[in-house]
């Protein structure tokens, strides 16, 4: 048995899963091995059915965009029903749904949230700025792209993080000696505080 076979056959069995009955177990197996006869170019029992749902969830059951991106609950509570009502044979994540809490918290420029200057049953809008020039992107990104995204993208796009553009370079971080200058320290007080509220908001 060559390994994607074997781990086909491991994902349809699902060892050590614990199904809350008898059913639930065969229609798991049942939908599991359809994806897989798939996936190895087999005939399956029929085609397999694996919808992009968006906000249809949040509006089919009677929540806004916005409630739904500010409040967990609601969120889960309209995703489940929607999978229960269509069982799916696989679970696409929204691609609307981003937690907006944990945005706001960030202060994310790239979107407009419903609620917050677009109507609350709207999906977000992209908010389209040039916040990298291209005389400033290339020779820094492809010398070291992390740090490019850490210390100069990240600053511009999330309010938040922008105590990382007055960091060190992140490659001067390791090496044998690691020091730390008072404007360093001083930002990861403020990158202390961040975590911790982005992290509250997100699973408050």
């Amino acid at each position: 048995m060559d390994r994607i076979a074997e781990t086909l056959d491991l994902w349809c069995s699902a060892p050590g899963a614990n199904f809350i009955d008898e059913e639930a177990e065969k229609a798991y197996k049942r939908r599991a091995q359809r994806v897989a006869d798939v996936i190895q170019l087999k005939v399956p029992d029929r085609v397999p059915v694996v919808p992009s749902f968006g906000m249809f969830p949040a509006l089919d059951n009677g929540f806004t965009c916005e409630e739904v991106m500010f409040d967990y609950g609601k969120a889960t509570e309209a995703w489940l029903k929607t999978l229960k009502d269509f069982a799916p044979d696989l679970y696409r994540p929204s691609a609307y749904a981003f937690p907006g809490r944990a945005l706001e918290a960030l202060d994310y420029k790239l979107l407009k949230l419903p609620g917050r200057g677009i109507p609350s049953n709207h999906v977000f809008r992209f908010v389209e700025e040039e916040y990298v020039k291209a005389e400033e992107f290339y020779d820094a990104f492809l010398q070291d792209p992390s740090d490019f995204m850490l210390r100069s993208y990240l600053p511009r796009v999330c309010g938040a993080l922008e105590p990382l553009k007055g960091f060190p370079p992140f490659y001067t971080w390791f090496g044998y000696y690691l020091g730390n200058n008072s404007k360093s320290s001083g930002n990861l007080e403020k990158m202390r505080d961040i975590h911790f509220r982005v992290c509250y908001v997100h699973y408050a």
